[in-house]
């Protein structure tokens, strides 16, 4: 659940507001328009009638969760949101483009974020493998990071990397490869817990 905030839909749709963060009001490459989907259009019709904004988000996050199942290999780096949806599973960063979609179709700017998980005990020293993650962050007033994937807000084990309007911005890598087609690229990335 998101920090409670007093923020109202007559607030959000301020046309500063709607100027200011319009870029992650707009459906993207990988977050299409939830409100014109026959499956998400009523949910969102729902979501519209409650009295606030912070219900909304919670709601919202609520049926992705109910509704996706986490499935390694259900989706690919190309799943669009509706396609998701569509197969009520995935990993993620689809979990995180059908919540986009649904905030956005509300009028709640909201953007991808890129990064990792730390999964250690916290330890000061203790080294990780850091896991690839994706979540929400919604702006109500202020941003707040939600993990839909995990049913939860972003705390300190969410490591950003890099924010946009969906994994199309964000993607940890681009470019042209030329070479054999025996070439392999393997990465690990190790987390260490500092202290404060």
């Amino acid at each position: 659940t998101p920090p409670a905030t007093t923020t109202t839909w007559d607030e959000l749709a301020d046309p500063a507001v709607q100027d200011r963060w319009c870029e992650y009001l707009r459906p993207s490459a990988f977050v299409d328009e939830a409100a014109a989907g026959s499956e998400r259009g009523p949910l969102v019709k729902e979501l519209r009638l409650l009295p606030s904004p912070a219900d909304a988000i919670a709601a919202a996050v609520g049926a992705v969760e109910s509704r996706m199942r986490y499935t390694p290999g259900a989706t690919t780096v190309f799943t669009t949101a509706a396609e998701a949806w569509d197969n009520a599973a995935g990993v993620c960063q689809d979990f995180t483009h059908v919540t986009l979609s649904l905030l956005r179709a509300l009028g709640i700017p909201a953007r991808y974020v890129s990064g990792y998980l730390y999964t250690g005990s916290g330890e000061i020293g203790e080294q990780v493998t850091g896991e690839s993650h994706a979540w929400v962050e919604v702006w109500d007033g202020d941003w707040h990071g939600l993990d839909p994937t995990n049913g939860r807000v972003v705390g300190e084990g969410h490591i950003v990397v890099a924010r946009g309007r969906d994994y199309a911005d964000v993607s940890p890598l681009k470019g042209i490869y030329a070479g054999g087609s025996s070439e392999a690229l393997g990465v690990t990335v190790t987390l260490t817990r500092l202290p404060r």
